[in-house]
């Protein structure tokens, strides 16, 4: 809000623009200029009433409704939310402790701006602010002492006639329950809470969950602060009709209505069809998404024909297209599945982004439970990305996070072999994260490139040390993880060439993070290839016919988790751990 002024005025004596004159008339033409003088000093000259905070206007003088007009006020201040060089005035009134107080406009004439707060004129806590529109609104004031409630009476461009109504009224004798929640546990199912009146006792309560914003004649009865399990109309706007019942005299509370819906909102594009999601796909999962080649719709519900299933402690990525143009990006996983997109619940937000868009990696809980989640995904070519509501710049897709059962056998990773001498190598190996905890592990260390057929050496290390190795040939380590009941993960990999065959040395491999690239260089071996892993063995990020000895890997969008990189070279491979 701009500062409020008073008037400043430029000084000059008055007497000094008059001809000189002798006698009386001279003494009596003095004085007269010195009261004259007096009454336009700026020490006594006041800002109309109302054309200030300090100065406002007070509504106990006044009858409601009152007309006025901003006509011949000054341009003082500027409403919150808008409000230009026009006119403005300034009412309040005292609004005592529990005392509700309804105000607003039911005409005006012209295109006004107004503001409602409460405090001071330089401590305020807004209440409203409004371009154009004519609302009233209704406080009550449980702040616990009495209230000053200001109106400012603003305009666009231009001053105008309007009229103001208000009504202050005590506090019931039968208030209303306050704090009313919705939760959904299904979607037919709802509990539903609340906390007891601010004044007055409340022998009990009644409630009802209708289809309707019309409150019912009456409802389900109860002394609880709490109902579970009401039944609730599925993909439906649902309303919660709640009232106090007190005693024989004193009936009643009005009707607290709560409107919410039975399942995820719709978001909706009613204002063109020129913007949208072309295509959404996933990788890294176990099954992915691939929904390409879609047109506009301005929601569309694909939760039901396209899963993308992940383990606990897992992840996958989202690559999004779109038309010409660069377009934002929000998803949001209601992982505590209450039928809610919380903010807390937001895990991409992205700036403008070309077509294909990288949307990023979503983690999935490590402790999350087995089953479905919601996902909603939501671009928009100019405004912002909210998982709600209208936006007509752009579209929004539901789809389904399916949290498989992780107790099966999982491979082990970063399989590594490291010479101790000429004629000895060091196998390694790291125990998979997810699945339970393995019984033990086979190994096979030879010549031989083939998975094998049968069983190998058995170990409940992840390590072996001094194998014999013959540098003159080629040698391959196979691993699998043991589970116990004659249960065993797939074979994995890696190999070391023979004597004739230029070793890359795994400390010539530099992996670094920087922001959310990571930066590889090979030394002076060629890379062929780079793919990344998470933790389980799963395949996040390929890139092949690198031919470079140094490459720059960007717009992971990789966060708290543990990347392995594997680098292919002519030379061998390399495995590195990286932490995001």
């Amino acid at each position: 809000m701009k500062k409020n002024h008073y008037p400043i005025f430029k000084k000059k004596p008055l007497l000094s623009l008059l001809p000189a004159t002798t006698g009386i008339f001279k003494i009596n033409a003095k004085l007269l200029l010195i009261a004259f003088t007096l009454l336009l000093s700026p020490a006594v000259i006041y800002a109309q009433s109302g054309e200030t905070c300090a100065t406002a206007i007070n509504l106990t003088t006044l009858t409601s409704p009152y007309t006025s007009s901003t006509a011949n006020a000054g341009n003082n201040a500027s409403a919150p939310c808008g409000g230009g060089a026009s006119p403005d005035l300034f009412y309040y009134i005292s609004v005592p402790n529990n005392y509700i107080l309804t105000i607003g406009q039911p005409t005006a004439g012209y295109n006004f701006v107004n503001a409602a707060f409460y405090g001071t004129c330089d401590n305020q806590t807004q209440l409203m602010c409004t371009n154009f529109s004519l609302q009233n609104i209704v406080w009550q004031n449980l702040t616990g002492s009495a209230q000053n409630v200001y109106w400012l009476q603003d305009g666009l461009s231009a001053s105008g006639s309007f009229t103001l109504q208000w009504t202050l009224s005590p506090p019931a004798t039968c208030a209303v329950p306050t704090n009313a929640e919705v939760i959904l546990t299904s979607t037919t199912n709802a509990n539903v809470s609340w906390e007891t009146p601010v004044t007055g006792t409340a022998a009990g309560y009644e409630y009802a969950i209708t289809t309707s914003a019309t409150p019912p004649a009456t409802g389900t009865a109860t002394t609880q602060l709490s109902a579970t399990n009401v039944a609730v109309t599925p993909d439906t706007d649902n309303y919660l009709h709640l009232r106090s019942v007190c005693s024989t005299q004193d009936g009643n509370s009005a009707w607290v209505t709560i409107p919410f819906r039975g399942g995820y909102c719709i978001p909706s594009n009613t204002a063109s069809a020129s913007y949208y999601i072309s295509g959404i796909t996933t990788e890294g999962g176990e099954s992915n998404i691939n929904n390409t080649g879609t047109g506009f719709s301005g929601y569309a519900d694909y939760s039901a024909s396209q899963p993308v299933s992940a383990y606990a402690g897992g992840s996958f990525f989202i690559t999004a297209t779109h038309p010409l143009g660069n377009y934002l990006y929000g998803v949001w996983i209601d992982w505590n599945r209450d039928y809610v997109f919380s903010e807390n619940e937001r895990f991409a937000f992205t700036g403008a982004l070309a077509s294909p868009a990288s949307l990023g990696g979503i983690a999935v809980p490590a402790d999350i439970a087995v089953g479905q989640y919601r996902m909603r995904i939501r671009n928009a070519l100019q405004g912002s990305t909210a998982p709600c509501g209208e936006q007509g710049w752009g579209e929004t897709e539901d789809y389904t996070i399916d949290v498989i059962d992780a107790s099966g056998c999982f491979v082990p990773y970063a399989l590594s072999i490291s010479l101790s001498d000429s004629t000895h190598a060091n196998l390694n190996w790291s125990e998979p994260i997810l699945g339970s905890a393995p019984t033990g592990y086979e190994y096979v260390f030879s010549t031989l490139p083939a998975p094998p057929t049968g069983n190998g050496t058995a170990t409940r290390d992840n390590f072996s040390s001094d194998e014999p190795y013959d540098p003159s040939q080629s040698a391959y380590l196979f691993v699998r993880t043991v589970c116990g009941d004659g249960m065993y993960s797939d074979w994995v990999t890696i190999s070391i060439l023979n004597t004739y065959s230029p070793q890359l040395i795994a400390e010539n491999v530099i992996v670094y993070k920087d922001g959310t690239a990571l930066n590889i260089s090979s030394g002076t071996a060629l890379m062929s290839s780079v793919t990344l892993y998470d933790t389980s063995g799963r395949m996040l990020y390929s890139q092949a016919d690198i031919n470079s000895t140094k490459t720059l890997i960007t717009d992971l969008q990789i966060q708290q988790q543990v990347v392995i990189a594997e680098i292919t070279t002519p030379k061998g491979k390399v495995s590195k751990r990286i932490i995001f």
